[in-house]
């Protein structure tokens, strides 16, 4: 989960919505520099509550910002401005100018060196004597390479020094904001006039859907188009201006670049050299500006606002558009519906008569006020009611679907790329075939597109040639769901098209569990009780805590539970964060990491209760820890984007809290709770559209989309359909995240991948990256640069290495050069699958499986940004060379995902035939998944457990899944066959497990919920046929199976304890608390006495545990560094136990 800079900063609460008002004898305001009314060339980028100016692209001398705010007095006031400026920083690097009215202060910002931990820091800009009223703010009329500015903030109190106080503003006020005066050389003409038709159309073309009517003007001078799509019997005309469809052609002369910018942005700039030049001003300050912002895509060369002149009828289904002759050449356009195609094909030719730089574009038939609209998309970044600010385009890379869509009164129309014209390659900002906005020039909602991009490689014409365009208009009677599948498995031809790769995913559950236990590539620290944070120095993260307590429950392994499973338990119950850092010298730390001990937060009811429900009720602290005072713990989530109430972006929400204690306790209390809050979700989250843009920085599966399988799961206890309903809706934002280009050629393709700038990391105290690099990290030490990387070089099936089907974490981290960054980490895929069952929405199911079948063997990673295999080997995290970045803490949610992904797939194909309980995990970003093992479930009615086991059954088949349960006396063995064609497989037994060799007995045998005829198993085995996408369950009586941990303790729910869990004791000699508790879990045989000290490495780094069980002699246990926490094996259940803290030792 990479982290750039702007990810980093720990704002003062002053700024953005945390302003307070301002105290009575001075004032001081203040304005996030990312809210000036024109940015000039600067990108405008967020971060938590920071809206801030960034020279992102690095090549200084841009276009300088300006905005006016209103002053409440005149007088003096003193200047102060944030900004980024880090020690190393090269001279003259991040520097930039502020003027203020007709004033610009001699401080030149940015060269402070002062930035630790990508802190903003405050530089004194000087004294003002300033009138009363608008003042104008002009940020960058100087300004170097990489220049960040934060906050311009001014006070009356002239002697305030917050350089070296930054407290001394914590009450700025918000600046109040004043439009700048926009005074225009010439008055520009930014699109055609506005026309008023005739009542007759010229030419009209249609098939059994769709309608395109091609209307005059009254004065003969132009053609506009109207669209109609089938409503029953009746044509019914999309709602619209007659003014609104045009076309645009952008022109700029070979020699004059257009200094397309889009390295890690949302949306790419432009030079406006060639827009309308304009002066803006207010108050006594003026600055000679053009047009802006420089994200406006019609501003980015020579405007030529075109409507059509005349229209030719080619066939029933084809008509061809004539264009009046410009300076630079001349264009047509060909419209052609196929029958029964609800989208039109268009082709675009512009004759260019002389070399440049050449983009058309197409503004839609359609236009609307935001609130008019039913829902827009533009994936991924605008959903329902969300919309851009100021016009912005959106190229193909950027968007999973490159597509505009806006859906009204049960019309969906798009615009949508011609995907013959993206070529097989991995996204990357460098190419832009299709670009994509929705906010026009009046700012209202439209869809439009530019092709190519104004300034990308395809858009330069070297000499005079033709250029073409090619895209797809969509118009049916469907609602924006309806639209969007038909566009992913129309236009873009979305196909189930994955097959299993180098292993089943069966085997890859073995093979992540064979990970889990090995520690020279676990990244585990048993110090730490938890893997290793890639992302600092010596921090360890828990973010699937429950997943190693499930596969100690799956296996019966009790070396792991020792080793792996119960230390992860004791973290959750002492540590007061997910990220810990168990030995000093942090380095570059990203969240602040705990370096004491105490109750831990981030996570809720969901996983406590969770906890407390898989160990059977036999800790009973987790079932205190999963409330509060009355109510539910909340699950803050290990990410500081996610939020704590019922309208939260994403995940988690409160009612998955409440609902969770329900699955436990089945008390009916917490199931009311829980709809009373989902309902509440529902209405402000899917209901009611939001429309709030969430920025840069957070994860799209956090803040974009909402907690849909959480309403899933409410659907699934409580039965109650307005949840699915409502999860249905929320999946299909998520699925729109998730990558349906470029089309995959049938064919094997030679692959060169190469990585220019691998990026490293740390293993506790080290600098690593697998295959790349192994060195001590000293506290503070620069990172070392790793070399380009040249992956092994391989021919493979273009479907194998496809980016269709994968999904991305954040904006910020997507967009990166030369190519953009997927993810593989698609925890959502499990209950996509279930969600697809109860829907029947077979979209939903496509998209589970091309995120999972055959992308891995084992753990593969988290970013995926080129084509290559390397990752998809069972070998890749012991051997590498690290492609994807190898995240240790991402292993135990991957494994929970691959796992939960087995279960939810059985369950959805058998109908819920076969069904094994589940709890959830969730809690840490948008890592939730359903862990099972902790108690027995169903296989056609017959009781049974869940078991992990690679020999018990094996087979030879990787296009198989494998899952196996048993009882006292059968064994089950699940067959999934996850390819589109029947299969055959060889089952072989061990004897040595099942109580004898089963050589000569006779297999029950299920073939897609349907009983089917018995298989005898013979020396070699059974042998086995699975139908296509088939299931095939096989039944084996008479064994005997012996798995410790498969007893049930309390079977049903469990009661919330009533008696406190938890023994606290004052340390003696010191201010400190011991807490003990006790920790058992399946088989019961033995339990946990674990006890920590509640403090920091300072105040204690070594103690002495002295213990006495029963009758048995006192015992001691002694540590000698931090933290101090003793766990202690106790193998009587019954026995007493006391036990206090002493000697405890200071830390330095």
């Amino acid at each position: 989960m990479l982290s750039f800079a702007p990810k980093l900063i720990r704002l003062l609460p002053i700024f953005g919505a945390m302003w307070i008002a301002a105290v009575a004898h001075a004032d001081t305001i203040g304005l996030d520099a990312g809210k000036l009314q024109d940015p000039g060339a600067f990108a405008v980028r967020s971060a938590e509550q920071l809206s801030y100016l960034s020279d992102i692209a690095g090549t200084g001398n841009l276009m300088p910002a300006s905005g006016a705010v209103l002053l409440p007095h005149a007088g003096k006031w003193r200047l102060f401005v944030s900004s980024l400026s880090f020690a190393d920083d090269g001279k003259d690097m991040r520097q930039f100018s502020v003027r203020l009215g007709v004033r610009r202060s001699s401080t030149i910002f940015g060269g402070h060196h002062r930035t630790v931990n990508h802190e903003f820091c405050f530089e004194d800009g000087g004294v003002y004597d300033l009138p009363a009223g608008p003042l104008l703010i002009v940020v960058g009329e100087k300004n170097t390479r990489n220049a960040n500015i934060g906050q311009i903030v001014l006070t009356d109190d002239i002697k305030a020094d917050a350089t070296a106080n930054p407290d001394l503003l914590l009450h700025a006020a918000p600046a109040q904001i004043t439009p700048l005066t926009v005074t225009f050389d010439e008055k520009p003409s930014l699109k055609p006039a506005a026309v008023t038709l005739k009542s007759a159309p010229e030419v009209e073309i249609s098939n059994d859907r769709v309608k395109l009517a091609f209307y005059s003007s009254l004065d003969g001078r132009a053609l506009v188009q109207r669209v109609a799509v089938r409503v029953g019997k009746a044509w019914k005309d999309l709602p619209g201006s007659d003014s609104a469809e045009s076309y645009r052609v952008l022109y700029r002369p070979v020699d004059s670049d257009p200094m397309m910018q889009n390295r890690g942005l949302q949306h790419p700039t432009w030079k406006l050299d060639l827009a309308p030049a304009v002066t803006l001003s207010a108050g006594e300050g003026k600055i000679r500006s053009h047009l802006g912002p420089s994200t406006t895509p019609w501003l980015s060369g020579q405007l030529f606002p075109l409507r059509p002149i005349a229209a030719h009828k080619i066939d029933a289904h084809t008509v061809k558009l004539d264009f009046a002759s410009l300076p630079i050449g001349v264009m047509t356009a060909t419209w052609h519906l196929e029958e029964g195609d609800a989208a039109a094909h268009v082709g675009i030719s512009f004759d260019l008569l002389k070399p440049g730089y050449i983009s058309m574009g197409y503004h839609g038939a359609v236009v609307d006020t935001v609130e008019q609209t039913d829902f827009m998309l533009l994936p991924f970044l605008w959903h329902g009611h969300r919309f851009p600010e100021k016009p912005v385009l959106t190229i193909n890379a950027m968007t999973p679907t490159p597509m505009a869509l806006i859906a009204r009164q049960g019309i969906s129309y798009a615009l949508t790329a011609d995907p013959k014209d993206i070529p097989f390659a991995w996204p990357g900002p460098l190419s832009a075939p299709f670009g994509f906005g929705m906010r026009n020039e009046d700012g209202e909602a439209q869809p439009f597109l530019y092709s190519p991009v104004m300034g990308s490689p395809e858009s330069l014409h070297k000499k005079a040639e033709v250029a073409t365009m090619h895209f797809r208009v969509l118009a049916e009677e469907a609602d924006w769901k309806a639209a969007y599948r038909d566009i992913a498995t129309g236009i873009f031809e979305l196909t189930d098209y994955r097959e299993p790769g180098d292993a089943s995913l069966s085997d890859t559950a073995m093979n992540l569990f064979d990970l889990l236990k090995t520690d020279s590539a676990n990244g585990w620290s048993a110090h730490g009780k938890g893997p290793w944070n890639i992302e600092g120095r010596n921090i360890t993260t828990q973010s699937s805590p429950l997943t190693y307590l499930s596969y100690y429950l799956l296996t019966g392994d009790e070396d792991f539970y020792r080793k792996y499973a119960l230390p992860s338990l004791e973290f959750l119950l002492s540590h007061p964060n997910v990220h810990f850092g168990a030995t000093p010298g942090f380095g570059e730390d990203l969240w602040n990491p705990k370096l004491q001990l105490g109750p831990l937060h981030s996570y809720g009811a969901t996983v406590y209760a969770s906890a407390y429900a898989m160990t059977q009720g036999g800790a009973p602290i987790f079932g205190e820890l999963a409330t509060k005072d009355g109510k539910p713990a909340t699950t803050a989530g290990g990410s500081p984007t996610v939020r704590l109430d019922s309208n939260s972006e994403g995940h988690p929400a409160a009612f998955g809290d409440a609902l969770q204690l329900y699955v436990v306790t089945g008390d009916r209390k917490w199931k009311d709770l829980a709809m009373r809050l989902g309902d509440r979700y529902v209405d402000e989250r899917i209901t009611h559209r939001n429309e709030k843009n969430p920025g840069d920085h957070p994860f799209v599966n956090v803040s974009f989309v909402p907690d849909w399988d959480g309403l899933l799961r409410l659907y699934e206890a409580t039965g109650e359909r307005r949840y699915l309903e409502a999860a249905h809706e929320g999946a299909y934002w998520l699925v729109s995240t998730l990558w349906t280009q470029p089309l995959i050629p049938r064919k094997n393709v030679d692959l060169h991948p190469v990585d220019p700038k691998p990026l490293l990391w740390w293993r506790g105290d080290r600098f690593y990256r697998l295959g790349m690099m192994d060195e001590f990290a000293p506290v503070g030490g620069k990172r070392p640069a790793i070399p380009p990387q040249h992956y092994p070089e391989v021919t493979a099936p273009a479907w194998k290495v496809s980016n269709v089907g994968l999904g991305l974490e954040q904006p910020v981290t997507y967009t990166q050069t030369p190519t953009d960054w997927n993810i593989l980490m698609s925890v959502w895929a499990p209950s996509l699958l279930r969600l697809a069952a109860y829907t029947h929405d077979d979209l939903l199911k496509t998209a589970a499986r091309n995120a999972t079948i055959g992308r891995f063997a084992n753990y593969p990673g988290y970013y995926a940004y080129t084509m290559t295999d390397v990752y998809q080997r069972a070998d890749f995290p012991y051997k590498g060379p690290d492609a994807t970045t190898i995240y240790y803490h991402h292993i135990p949610p991957f494994s929970a995902y691959v796992l939960d992904y087995l279960f939810s797939d059985v369950e959805a194909r058998s109908g819920q035939a076969i069904l094994f309980p589940s709890m959830r995990q969730d809690g840490y970003v948008w890592f939730d998944s359903n862990e099972r093992g902790f108690a027995p479930g169903k296989v056609y009615g017959e009781t049974a457990w869940a078991w992990l086991h690679r020999t018990a059954a094996a087979i030879d088949n990787k296009n198989i899944d494998k899952l196996l349960a048993h009882n006292d006396h059968t064994l089950f063995i699940v067959l999934s066959n996850q390819v589109n064609r029947a299969q055959t497989t060889k089952v072989t037994f061990d004897g040595s497990v099942l109580g004898g060799d089963p050589t000569g007995r006779t297999l029950r045998t299920w073939v897609n919920n349907q009983p089917g005829k018995p298989i005898a198993i013979g020396k070699d085995g059974a042998s086995v046929e699975a139908p296509a996408q088939g299931l095939v369950v096989l039944a084996l009586d008479g064994a005997a199976i012996h798995v410790p941990t498969h007893m049930t303790k309390n079977a049903g729910p469990l009661a919330l304890p009533t008696v406190e869990a938890n023994e606290v004791q004052n340390v003696s000699g010191t201010d400190l608390k011991a807490i003990g508790t006790f920790i058992a879990a399946p088989p019961f045989t033995s339990r946990e006495l674990y006890v920590y000290v509640q403090s920091t490495a300072k105040q204690c780094s070594g103690a002495t545990l002295t213990y006495k069980i029963g009758d048995e002699p006192e015992q001691t246990a002694v540590l000698k560094e931090f933290p101090c926490e003793f766990s202690v094996p106790v193998h009587d259940m019954l026995a007493n136990v006391q036990w206090k803290v002493s000697h405890v030792t200071p830390g330095r």
